[in-house]
């Protein structure tokens, strides 16, 4: 594996690469990781920047006023909200805190280790990432200091490349998902359906598991 520093669209990034693939982490843009391509395939799993830079965000800044490609992590949260912890206000920003951090970082001969230290929430967030022939590995740690109990969720926040050829694979338990964005074939917000396959709003089959073959330009989002 070699792994070394480089220039990606005028911002810092890491590259990492063997022989079976190559990804690209921007430190200083969430620790995002803006490209994984196989070279066995040529192909680019991930959706990419159009613009020629990254725009860097700011504490609780709008997550759809910037760059929405590649792989962010979302924590503490994902929907802006407020919430009192021992009796303190802390607003939980858009999409989390996470994809607008600057993170430090330490190359090693085998991974990449990421940090970030909240100023406002207090937690350690630490990513280690190595890849193994054609596999990307990440090992997370989050260790909270404010002493108290402190909600959180992490989220996976990736744009794929799109392919109709794509199928996402769950665990078997996973039998459920609740439709989050209005749609003409999911129906409502906040709507049960089965997963892989459910019935549409009219009382058609309907992957969830793979993109369908609709005319149409539509998106779901589910939960």
């Amino acid at each position: 594996m070699r792994i070394k520093e480089i220039k990606f669209k005028q911002s810092k990034a890491i590259k990492m690469e063997n022989e079976f693939i190559s990804i690209l982490i921007l430190p200083e843009i969430g620790s995002k990781i803006a490209s994984i391509y196989s070279k066995e395939k040529d192909f680019e799993f991930l959706f990419q920047n159009k613009d020629n830079s990254y725009k860097k965000a700011e504490f609780d800044s709008n997550f759809e006023d910037y760059d929405c490609s590649g792989f962010d992590d979302c924590f503490p949260n994902i929907d802006r909200s407020k919430l009192f912890i021992n009796n303190q206000l802390y607003t939980y920003p858009d999409h989390g805190e996470i994809w607008s951090a600057n993170f430090d970082y330490k190359l090693k001969s085998d991974s990449l280790v990421l940090d970030y230290k909240s100023k406002y929430f207090k937690y350690h967030y630490r990513k280690i990432i190595t890849i193994t022939e054609n596999k990307i590995i990440i090992d997370y740690k989050i260790k909270n200091n404010l002493k108290t109990a402190f909600p959180a969720i992490w989220t996976m926040h990736c744009l794929l490349k799109y392919s109709k050829e794509i199928e996402l694979n769950f665990p078997k338990e996973m039998t459920k998902i609740v439709n989050v964005q209005q749609s003409k074939y999911l129906g409502e917000k906040n709507k049960e359906h089965s997963f892989p396959i459910t019935a549409d709003m009219f009382g058609q089959q309907y992957r969830l598991d793979k993109v369908n073959n609709r005319k149409e330009i539509l998106s779901e989002k589910y939960y």
